[in-house]
């Protein structure tokens, strides 16, 4: 995962039912994305596309921070539900 950290790539999942929280004071959303084997926690700081919903499944773009989380930089809406056929 260190070689990971601070490239930019698009990931994808499903957003975890229940894992939707909002930072009202630091403007961030944060969720988790889970596929079949594996879960990471994603940071937004923007507004979420409104089609955007626990269980839908979604592709983000972003960087790998130093503590494991994602820190997505955008949530294309053309991304949702098109990109992540399992």
């Amino acid at each position: 995962a260190a070689a990971l950290q601070g490239r930019s790539f698009r990931i994808a999942g499903m957003v975890v039912p229940g894992s939707l929280s909002w930072d009202a004071k630091a403007g961030t959303t944060e969720f988790v994305l889970a596929d079949t084997n594996n879960s990471i926690e994603v940071t937004y700081k923007s507004v979420m596309p409104n089609n955007f919903k626990p269980g839908n499944r979604v592709a983000v773009d972003g960087k790998l921070a130093p503590d494991g989380t994602f820190q997505a930089s955008d949530i294309p809406t053309n991304a949702l539900c098109n990109v992540c056929h399992t």
